[in-house]
C-alpha cells in the first residue's frame, strides 16, 4: 500500500527518469544541409485529442522548422479523420488514436485491451522501440502505406473505490464497479469476481456519488475533476488496465522521396513530441492527485504480473475476443519488454 505522498512522490521520479533518459538531442541549431528546395508538409491531427496533443504538435512543428533552417514549413489541419485524408492526398503526416486506426487494422485494437501494459514506463519503452519497429514496418508499408514516427502516451485507466484498498486480484472480488462499457473488461472483472454496469460518464459518477456502485472505472485524466470532498475515505488503484496509445505517422512513400538529412529532421522531432507530449500528462496526473486534498485519497498500485497473466487468460476464454485476435502479435508485442 502506498500512501498519498508516496504515490506522488513516485510519480515524480519516474516523470524525472523518463525525461532524463529520453534520447531526445538537444539541437537547436540547423542540422548541416545540402542546399535543397523550401519543403511544405501538410500534417493532419486527429481535432478529438487534448489541448496538450495541440500544444505539442505546434513544438513539433517549430522544431522541424529550427532543424531545418527554416526550410521545412508544416501546415497542421485538425480533422476528425486524418488517415482518411492521408489515403485522400491531403496529408503527408497524421497524429491520430489507436481507436482511429482500429478501422483500417484490427491489431491496433491490442493495445487497449485490458491489463496489455503494466506500466507507462512499459508502453512506451515497448512501442518506441526498435524490436517493435522490426515487427510492425513492413506491414504498415504494404498494407496501410505508412510509416511510424512515434508512439506517444494518451493516459490510461484507473479504478476508484469508497470501499477498500486494491492491492491484487483478491481485492476486486465483490466489488460494484461502473464501467465504461468495455465488454472486454467487464468480462475481466467478472471473471475475479466482481459485479460490473456499463454505465455513460455522469451515470458512474452520479451512482458513485450516491453509493449505488462503490468503486467506478476512470480515466487518468478524469481524477482532476472529480468531487471527492463529500467521502470520508477514497481509494485510487492505478490499474494501468486500459491504456490510450496515440501515433505519429508519415506516408512510407513520401518518407522515402526525402533526403536522409530530412528524415533525420523528423525523428528528432519526433522524440522531441513524444516527450512533450509525455511529460505534459504525466505531470498533470500528479496535480490532479493533489487537487483531491479535500479526501483521504490512498494511491494504490497493483501486482500486475499476476493479474496480467490471469487476464490474459480469461481473455483467451472469452470467445468474441479470442477470434478476433492475432495472440502470435499480442505475444511478440509483449515479449518485447519483459
Amino acid at each position: 500500500m502506498v500512501l498519498r505522498k508516496a504515490a506522488l512522490l513516485l510519480i515524480g521520479c519516474l516523470l524525472c527518469a523518463f525525461l532524463e533518459g529520453c534520447t531526445v538531442s538537444k539541437t537547436t541549431d540547423p542540422l548541416p544541409v545540402e542546399p535543397e528546395e523550401v519543403l511544405t508538409i501538410d500534417i493532419s491531427v486527429e481535432d478529438s485529442l487534448s489541448d496538450e496533443v495541440q500544444e505539442g504538435v505546434r513544438l513539433f512543428a517549430s522544431k522541424i522548422n529550427r532543424l531545418s533552417g527554416q526550410n521545412i514549413l508544416l501546415n497542421i489541419y485538425y480533422e476528425s479523420n486524418p488517415y482518411q485524408s492521408m489515403l485522400d492526398g491531403n496529408a503527408d503526416i497524421i497524429y491520430c488514436s489507436s481507436d482511429t486506426m482500429e478501422r483500417w487494422d484490427d491489431h491496433f485494437s491490442i493495445y487497449s485491451s485490458p491489463f496489455f501494459f503494466r506500466s507507462y514506463e512499459h508502453m512506451t519503452m515497448t512501442l518506441n522501440s526498435t524490436m517493435f519497429d522490426d515487427l510492425t514496418r513492413d506491414a504498415w508499408k504494404e498494407n496501410l502505406q505508412l510509416k511510424k514516427l512515434a508512439a506517444v502516451y494518451g493516459g490510461t485507466s484507473v479504478l476508484l473505490s469508497s470501499k477498500r484498498y486494491i492491492i491484487d486480484g483478491e481485492d476486486l472480488k465483490d466489488l460494484n464497479v461502473g464501467t465504461y462499457g468495455d465488454s472486454d473488461f467487464q468480462y475481466v472483472l467478472e471473471q475475479f469476481g466482481a459485479t460490473t454496469q456499463g454505465l455513460d460518464a455522469q451515470s458512474r459518477y452520479d451512482r458513485f456519488y450516491a453509493g449505488r456502485v462503490d468503486t467506478i472505472d476512470c480515466s487518468s485524466k478524469e481524477i482532476g475533476q472529480l468531487e471527492l470532498g463529500g467521502l470520508e475515505d477514497a481509494f485510487l488503484a492505478e490499474t494501468f488496465h486500459r491504456t490510450s496509445v496515440e501515433w505519429l505517422f508519415v506516408n512510407s512513400t513520401f518518407y522515402e522521396g526525402l533526403s536522409k538529412t530530412r528524415q533525420a529532421i523528423l525523428q528528432e522531432a519526433a522524440a522531441y513530441l513524444v516527450s512533450t507530449i509525455d511529460s505534459a500528462r504525466l505531470k498533470s496526473y500528479s496535480e490532479d492527485i493533489q487537487k483531491q486534498s479535500a479526501v483521504n485519497l490512498t494511491v494504490t498500485r497493483l501486482d500486475l504480473e499476476s493479474i496480467r497473466s490471469q487476464a490474459k487468460q480469461y481473455l483467451y476464454s472469452k470467445p468474441d475476443f479470442n477470434t478476433r485476435t492475432d495472440w502470435e502479435f499480442y505475444d511478440s508485442v509483449q515479449a518485447i519488454i519483459r
